[in-house]
């Protein structure tokens, strides 16, 4: 009888040391993947773009820091949470965007936004759907470049361009 309860008891050892290397293992992976999101956030982070992920409803989730300083120095507890349309100068044209984005997957243009002060800025945006590997949406990307300097110079050319056209005329 001692025999047979001594053969039906598991290793112990043995036991172990599966169970060890399977966490070793698993501790690995998890280290693994750690460290892939913190080099993505890094990379987020590190963008001189303006840079907003948002769900599908168009509520901001994330925000980084030259999207922040870009729109006039939101604190990010200012704007997590709520709609991206509050850095629209139009609502509606941002509503739009929103629209073609979730119906096409993409939205791309200039657009005018609206800073923390109330002033007007230009910016290129890149927005576009972002599917899960089952091609499901799961959120929305946009991308912020200040164009206000280049709308400038362009307003001033035309300015130019139209009174000289208009002293040609004159002559003429």
């Amino acid at each position: 009888m001692r025999e047979k309860e001594i053969t039906t008891k598991p290793d112990s050892k043995r036991k172990n040391k599966t169970d060890d290397s399977f966490d070793y293992r698993r501790i690995m992976i998890v280290s693994d993947v750690v460290e892939e999101l913190r080099i993505k956030e890094s990379i987020l982070e590190s963008s001189i773009n303006g840079l907003a992920i948002g769900d599908l409803e168009g509520n901001l989730t994330y925000v980084n820091n030259a999207a922040l300083e870009l729109f006039g120095g939101y604190e990010l507890s200012e704007v997590l949470g709520r709609s991206a349309v509050i850095f629209a100068w139009s609502a509606d044209e941002a509503l739009e965007a929103l629209m073609q984005v979730r119906e096409k997957g993409t939205w791309v243009g200039d657009i005018t936004g609206k800073k923390k002060d109330g002033s007007a800025i230009f910016v290129n945006l890149s927005a576009n759907r972002v599917n899960n590997e089952e091609g499901e949406p799961i959120c929305m990307m946009c991308s912020f470049v200040d164009i206000t300097e280049r709308k400038q110079i362009e307003d001033e050319l035309r300015i130019k361009e139209n009174a000289i056209a208009s002293s040609i005329n004159g002559i003429g």
